[in-house]
């Protein structure tokens, strides 16, 4: 049931819930990316439709955040197929807005400042951690 996603250690697993898996994921992240990570958390998959997911998950995500940021959880209007519509746009998409793994290894996170948006300041979010 939906209470297996915050609690997997009732069934035995030795893994944290969703809210820590998603707080620790925002978390990872550069600091400047942090606000709008946290801003628009989105839900997908079959498990997305579990009653009260969304409004749990926001409710227990924000005391985790280590700074007052806005959280917003979404779930679509259809979460099975959110990942491949998204998916499907990318490979419709010619302008560049993906990232290779080749360009990750080479470029980092400053790699997705062209074309996915640039800190105010120009600098890149690795030097503003």
């Amino acid at each position: 049931g939906p209470e297996l996603h915050f609690s997997p250690q009732d069934i035995g697993l030795k893994q944290c819930g969703l809210t820590e898996l998603v707080a620790d994921s925002i978390l990872k992240c550069p600091h400047a990316m942090r606000p709008n990570l946290s801003a628009q958390v989105m839900l997908v998959g079959g498990g997305a439709r579990c009653p009260g997911l969304r409004e749990r998950l926001q409710r227990e995500l924000r005391p985790l955040m280590l700074e007052p940021y806005d959280v917003e959880v979404v779930a679509p209007r259809e979460p099975e197929l959110t990942v491949f519509q998204g998916a499907a746009m990318l490979a419709r998409d010619n302008e560049g807005q993906y990232l290779s793994k080749l360009d990750w290894e080479e470029y980092g996170a400053d790699r997705c400042l062209v074309g996915f948006g640039r800190p105010e300041n120009g600098s890149s979010y690795d030097a503003m951690d």
